[in-house]
């Protein structure tokens, strides 16, 4: 029976593999930086900290895992390390240093530490785009295996839909070439199921040929909502593919690095992004504009490559947690709900609290497509709060939970790349079987560590 390696041995039995990649272990100098995710709100405590260089440096961590019975947990930059849970057990493989990016034939070959900002700048730079989110520091492998949705998503769908090929080193110790012709069920299986399944090193992706796109941020004070919201409710309901838009109440706070608008206001912002005729798209458009003047008002032609920061993410580390669900509408009673917890007259006020079109692309089922074909939702809702302490934290967790539980009665599921909390799978129950007799089947000593959301 293995025995789970001992925190006092993790150095010598990582030295004896010769990893060409640094390695850290609690104690030593860097270990701090070393086991920080991007989240600040994570403290992760795992048995070591690795960031392989090379496919070997992966295969003997995989080798080390299976033979001490220690856990691996995958991370790129650790927006999500909330969704694993403890790491006492495990191994944390950083890919940061997995650095590839090649674009060629209308597609992009990614490593593993590779972020969205960057394909987003080598792909623009051809005239292409990518599915990437909303912003620039994500990494890209962990967004796509958990589905993505970002700007294009309306009118391309799900950025695991576009994957063509995924390498990954699994359980046995291989590195294993994936795609609708080789490996089909793990292909499908990494396509929106989540990971778990091995450590992925890279992946080819489609792009898109979008170079300039009409997008901005229209912003009017917060009390305007119930002129706002229902509004935008009407105009979303009647969109083609090529919109796609989030409406958020943020409430930022007064301190340096926030933009002057936004800065100690209470306020509600509409982001938007037209990939269609730049002609029909301003006519769209001008349809919120005439429910009320916005105070700021950025929509025009832009760079398809900067949609990546339009969304207005910090861009490096910061302490918060978020709680979201797909709704399943935006009528009235819905938005009277979302008023009464996040508008001006709610006695607490989280960062954000936003409502994404989905629908478009994102709700039909392509051809080929991976575990999470599609969204059926129309609508989801994410909260966002500050955890810069453990009191901003307790009161952060308690405000999201009376949040999302305000719109329970419209409430459609959930999407992986947004699950914090514990949760039962988000899957169907076709899916969810299907996707856990592909991990016992490649991996069934559960080397690999499975997120929040995903069935064991």
């Amino acid at each position: 029976m293995k025995t789970l390696i001992r925190p006092d041995s993790i150095r010598s039995t990582l030295d004896r593999w010769h990893l060409t990649g640094p390695s850290v272990v609690p104690g030593e100098p860097a270990w701090d930086a070393a086991r920080q995710a991007w989240n600040l709100a994570v403290d992760q405590q795992p048995l070591a900290v690795v960031f392989p260089r090379t496919v070997a440096d992966v295969t003997a961590v995989v080798e080390i895992a299976r033979s001490t019975g220690a856990k691996i947990v995958t991370q790129g930059t650790g927006h999500a390390a909330s969704a694993y849970g403890s790491l006492r057990d495990a191994i944390l493989v950083r890919t940061t240093q997995l650095q590839e990016l090649a674009i060629g034939d209308g597609s992009a070959r990614v490593g593993a530490g590779t972020l969205w900002g960057d394909v987003a700048d080598a792909a623009g730079a051809v005239g292409l785009s990518g599915l990437g989110g909303s912003s620039p520091d994500v990494g890209v492998v962990g967004y796509t295996l958990g589905g993505g949705i970002g700007w294009l998503a309306r009118r391309f769908g799900l950025a695991s839909n576009a994957v063509r090929s995924i390498d990954l080193v699994t359980a046995d110790g291989r590195l294993q070439h994936t795609s609708h012709e080789r490996l089909p069920e793990l292909f499908w299986a990494l396509r929106g199921g989540g990971g778990g399944l091995g450590v992925v090193v890279g992946v080819e992706m489609g792009l898109f040929p979008v170079t300039t796109v009409v997008g901005g941020t229209l912003v009017w004070d917060a009390q305007l909502a119930p002129r706002i919201l229902p509004a935008w409710s009407e105009w979303t309901a009647g969109l083609d593919d090529s919109i796609t838009s989030i409406i958020r109440f943020l409430n930022a706070p007064d301190v340096p690095g926030v933009p002057e608008p936004f800065r100690g206001r209470h306020v509600m912002t509409l982001g938007l992004v037209g990939v269609g005729d730049p002609d029909a798209t301003a006519r769209s458009i001008e349809v919120m504009r005439t429910i009320a003047t916005p105070t700021l008002d950025s929509v025009g032609p832009m760079p398809a490559a900067e949609l990546c920061r339009l969304h207005g993410d910090p861009e490096g580390p910061t302490a918060g947690m978020s709680h979201h669900t797909l709704l399943g509408s935006m009528e009235q009673g819905a938005i009277d709900a979302l008023i009464d917890v996040a508008g001006t007259d709610s006695k607490e006020r989280l960062i954000s609290v936003e409502v994404r079109h989905l629908g478009g692309a994102l709700a039909r089922k392509p051809k080929g497509a991976g575990a999470l074909s599609h969204i059926g939702a129309p609508y989801l809702l994410n909260a966002v709060g500050a955890a810069h302490d453990s009191k901003q934290a307790a009161w952060s967790y308690d405000q999201l939970g009376r949040t999302i539980d305000a719109m329970r009665p419209w409430a459609a599921g959930e999407y992986l790349n947004f699950v914090e909390r514990s949760t039962r799978s988000v899957f169907d129950e076709a899916t969810t079987t299907r996707l856990a007799a592909i991990k016992n089947a490649v991996d069934p000593t559960n080397v690999f560590r499975l997120r929040e959301g995903v069935p064991e």
